[in-house]
């Protein structure tokens, strides 16, 4: 399970809940149609996976606080509702991930140089492994994550929301250069776990049957940067 040992960056989504990961990771297994594990170390939930870049490997990794769920072996989730199933009488509709318990957390303890960039772009020419495109209209941004079928990060601060998109997508194929991601401010007041593409963009907590054009939103509290490998190791 250590990806930071076949890494040689690191990017950390911490997410505002479990839900958030837990739509993360829904997406993760329809665009790739491979099934995911979730890790368990105490009262946290690590969602992990790698992208390789011409600069090297960056592990990506989510995490949420789940207290509730520290005895579970596996989460039901419905995700059109956004809900989660503690004890489900069956299973048809619900989207099922794995739990695996863990002794040691995977990202305590083996990352070098800790950087925290709080998902401000005008300083990520720190990181040449990730690179941020800003969008002047958010409708553009989300259209592209729905094309190519990916998730839309939305992250709120005290002045402005932004919302994110590309941590799924390749622009590059086969060997990226770097991870791009596209960046957009908008105002978002209400809470959301989805935007729906009509004529407007909706901000929108659940889906309706009639819903067929739409993402997942993820919200997120910050974005941390890692350089996993020793300077002159």
């Amino acid at each position: 399970m250590d990806q930071l040992a076949l890494a040689d960056f690191s990017i950390i989504l911490e997410t505002e809940g479990i839900k958030d990961l837990l739509r993360f990771a829904k997406v993760f297994e329809e665009k790739f149609s491979r099934k995911i594990l979730l890790y368990r170390h105490r009262e946290q939930i690590l969602l992990e996976f790698r992208r390789k870049t011409k600069q090297g490997i960056v592990h990506i990794a989510l995490e949420a606080k789940a207290p509730r769920l520290k005895r579970l072996h596996a989460i039901y989730f419905l995700p059109r509702k956004n809900r989660i199933i503690l004890r489900p009488k069956q299973s048809n509709n619900l989207w099922r991930a794995t739990i695996i318990d863990v002794e040691k957390h995977p990202l305590w303890g083996s990352l070098w140089d800790t950087k925290n960039i709080e998902l401000k772009h005008d300083i990520c020419v720190n990181y040449p492994y990730l690179k941020f495109v800003d969008v002047q209209d958010p409708h553009n941004l989300v259209y592209y994550a729905f094309l190519v079928r990916d998730v839309v990060l939305l992250h709120k601060s005290k002045d402005t929301c932004s919302l994110y998109t590309g941590i799924l997508s390749s622009i590059f194929p086969p060997v990226e250069p770097f991870i791009v991601i596209f960046k957009s401010d908008i105002k978002v007041e209400e809470e959301a776990n989805f935007i729906v593409l009509n004529d407007e963009t909706r901000f929108v907590k659940k889906l309706d049957r009639k819903a067929t054009r739409y993402v997942y939103l993820v919200n997120i509290r910050r974005m941390n940067c890692y350089e996993t490998s020793k300077k002159g190791a």
